[in-house]
């Protein structure tokens, strides 16, 4: 009787021990298949960064997403949800899970700032002069005269070239050049240079007031600018090109300078666009002209001209310096880029957001 009776129990375990290795060896598979899965989606998720990387179509995201479906649907037999490797596979598939809508959403955001960035750039060539004119562009013939002086600047204009009559509050009507044919419409010259003809190694006053003719060479007047850079805020273009028909050009997008009182200071640039940036070195650094100058060291004798000079001219450029009928290479000499003479000079300024 006992020996049935502990055959009985002997049985019960073994049966039961069985049950366990089955089970066992279910949870063993059924973690196998996760690990998989697990596996399968961290090469997915690589692939996905790496396609990012290299701007994905919308059809590898796709495909991405069916992979990840199809592998979600396999079938696989249930392991009981009070499995420590259960849970621990499902907080792990959740993550991969969160981590590649996050990817995707960044997919999505980057093909969108790519796009914005692309019209930016579209925008922003439209705008500047690129291509930059052609010498046939810069004309030196007279100008046809409006007198009307019912705006502050040449941009309600638009696309006129011409000379015009604008006013600014407490301050009498005067004329200036407006021009739409070297960076767009809307800028008003404030500097022109082309043929030597007239000499830019002038006085304190001359310089204060302007000198020259608008149908020619001429500078508008560093009091004239300062009214018009101070009364609302102006973006600053500059266009050189040389006796080789190299040409230059530069943007800045907060210009303005300071009163008689200081020197006529340029005490603002703002942000730089261009081919070249020689003018960023002037930033805080007075006008001088050779009876007024702005340093003990004769710097606008030396450099034979009316320009916010500073010693190491190299470093910046010399617009209103002596002009040569080819490219010499000489510090006095109309430059912009390095010291070699330049045939043509053109400075010109516009309210900004016009």
């Amino acid at each position: 009787m006992n020996f049935l009776l502990i055959f009985a129990i002997l049985t019960t375990f073994m049966t039961a021990v069985r049950a366990q290795c089955v089970n066992l060896g279910r949870v063993q598979y059924e973690w196998q298949v996760q690990q998989d899965i697990r596996m399968k989606l961290e090469r997915k998720v690589m692939d996905l960064q790496m396609l990012l990387n290299q701007q994905p179509q919308n059809n590898e995201i796709s495909e991405l997403e069916q992979s990840i479906e199809s592998l979600k649907n396999q079938p696989c037999k249930p392991v009981s949800n009070k499995d420590p490797n259960y849970l621990v596979l499902q907080n792990q598939l959740t993550e991969l899970q969160l981590n590649v809508e996050s990817l995707r959403s960044l997919v999505f955001l980057t093909h969108q700032n790519f796009i914005a960035v692309e019209n930016g750039y579209k925008q922003c060539f439209n705008q500047l002069s690129l291509p930059v004119p052609s010498p046939a562009c810069i004309s030196t013939t007279a100008a046809p005269v409006i007198e009307e002086e019912t705006s502050t600047s040449c941009a309600p204009l638009g696309f006129y070239t011409g000379i015009r009559k604008i006013s600014l509050p407490g301050a009498a009507p005067f004329r200036v050049l407006c021009d739409s044919q070297i960076a767009g419409p809307g800028w008003l010259v404030i500097q022109r240079r082309y043929d030597g003809s007239v000499d830019f190694y002038r006085n304190w006053s001359e310089y204060r007031n302007g000198f020259g003719q608008l149908e020619g060479e001429f500078f508008l007047g560093l009091d004239y600018i300062y009214r018009l850079t101070n009364y609302q805020r102006h973006e600053l273009y500059i266009y050189v090109q040389g006796f080789n028909n190299e040409r230059f050009w530069a943007r800045y997008d907060n210009f303005y300078i300071g009163p008689e009182s200081e020197k006529y200071r340029i005490k603002s640039l703002g942000r730089w666009q261009g081919t070249e940036d020689r003018m960023t070195a002037h930033l805080n650094v007075d006008f001088s002209t050779y009876d007024r100058e702005s340093r003990h060291s004769k710097l606008s004798a030396k450099y034979h001209g009316g320009y916010w000079y500073f010693k190491g001219l190299n470093l910046g450029s010399n617009l209103n310096g002596r002009y040569f009928s080819s490219d010499i290479e000489d510090i006095e000499g109309l430059h912009w880029l390095k010291i070699t003479s330049n045939k043509i000079s053109t400075m010109l300024i516009r309210p900004v957001g016009r």
